[in-house]
């Protein structure tokens, strides 16, 4: 695998150092979201990580026909979009969200759309 602008000489050292991880790329979002990732995830798979993309079930050809591994975050995506917009990206509530009553007007919702975030992760 190449990683652009680096010498062979100095991927080789970089996997040398670097211990093997498994990672967890989420992404929420429209195709132009996840497509700056897929690059991202090809380089940390050349040197020799495991890759996985969590992202819309309407993204797996994409993700995949460019060598990443790909699970589904389940649920509507556009609802989703919006916790994370709303959210500012914060998976855990701030104690002011907690106590606001919208917060949990939306809490099965709320749940089903975490536990997928949790099992992207999980066994990655």
């Amino acid at each position: 695998g190449e990683i652009i602008g680096l010498p062979k000489s100095d991927i080789e050292v970089l996997k040398k150092m670097c211990p093997k991880m498994n990672i967890v790329i989420m992404i929420c979002g429209s195709r132009g979201d996840v497509q700056p990732f897929l690059p991202i995830g090809q380089a940390l798979k050349n040197l020799g990580h495991r890759v996985r993309i969590a992202t819309h079930a309407n993204f797996r050809e994409f993700v995949e026909s460019n060598g990443c591994e790909f699970y589904p975050l389940g649920g509507d995506p556009k609802k989703l979009m919006a916790y994370m917009v709303k959210s500012k990206g914060k998976l855990m509530p701030s104690t002011s969200e907690l106590l606001s009553s919208s917060f949990w007007e939306e809490t099965a919702e709320r749940k089903e759309m975490m536990e997928e975030i949790i099992m992207s992760c999980y066994d990655a």
